[in-house]
């Protein structure tokens, strides 16, 4: 089947000119986070209603948990402030024996969390992955199973990474 495989290191850069990128491997092995300061873009990237994400002195966390089946990403304005998470449903995640990254294999479901509110988003994407043979009926049936999962745990304030304390990897 034909996923997305997506580095952490590569991802979200277009029009991002000049980075810093930092990776920490948990003691416990069983979580990546990669931060990286936006030193200088192109253009900002602004979300279709009217929010930046990506901009001079913003900075994007993405942690990726490898037993999971979803990659974190957290968006932050020149203040360190939370403007944004979006979480990326996969259908695994690791980090690549030749490069030593952290990659996922996106599975095109996503959760967002945005002004307090949390939603899915690309369920047409997902539908049409299933529906041209990209992913399997298990596959799709595991998007949904873990957006369910994540909905509950951001309801219920469970879930461990995204009750990290993220300043300690915004020290630049």
């Amino acid at each position: 089947m034909a996923m997305r495989k997506k580095f952490i290191s590569k991802t979200y850069l277009r029009d991002v000119s000049v980075y810093q990128l930092r990776l920490y491997y948990d003691d416990s092995k069983d979580y990546v986070v990669c931060a990286k300061k936006i030193e200088k873009v192109k253009s900002p990237f602004v979300t279709s209603n009217g929010i930046t994400l990506i901009d001079n002195n913003y900075y994007i966390l993405e942690i990726t948990p490898l037993n999971e089946n979803y990659n974190i990403r957290i968006y932050f304005n020149d203040k360190k402030e939370i403007v944004e998470y979006y979480l990326d449903i996969t259908n695994g995640n690791g980090i690549d024996g030749e490069s030593k990254l952290p990659y996922y294999d996106d599975l095109y479901l996503d959760v967002l969390i945005l002004e307090g509110k949390t939603f899915t988003a690309d369920e047409g994407e997902l539908e049409k992955a299933y529906a041209d043979g990209k992913i399997t009926k298990a596959e799709y049936e595991l998007a949904h199973k873990t957006a369910n999962k994540l909905l509950y745990e951001i309801e219920t304030k469970t879930n461990r990474y995204l009750n990290l304390d993220y300043n300690f990897y915004l020290n630049f």
